[in-house]
């Protein structure tokens, strides 16, 4: 999906564990790391947010985490 949109991704294979608490329940899972580098645009920023929740349904998840940071090239 993000290569169908923005034309490529970088991910890291090795799995990132994570460990969390909700409602007093303890989860731990493998977590995927992949980036992105897109401009920060708001169609880019809307995307994401709609990309996110239709993550969370897929992967029934309570929360995920999607970062943005500034990147510079020189």
């Amino acid at each position: 999906e993000i290569v169908a949109h923005f034309g490529a991704v970088t991910i890291i294979p090795q799995p990132v564990r994570g460990v969390w608490t909700h409602e007093g329940r303890r989860f731990a899972e493998d977590n995927t790391r992949f980036f992105v580098d897109v401009e920060d645009t708001p169609e880019t920023e809307r995307f994401f947010a709609a990309w996110k929740e239709t993550l969370k349904r897929r992967f029934h998840q309570v929360e995920i985490w999607i970062t943005s940071h500034e990147i510079r090239i020189t």
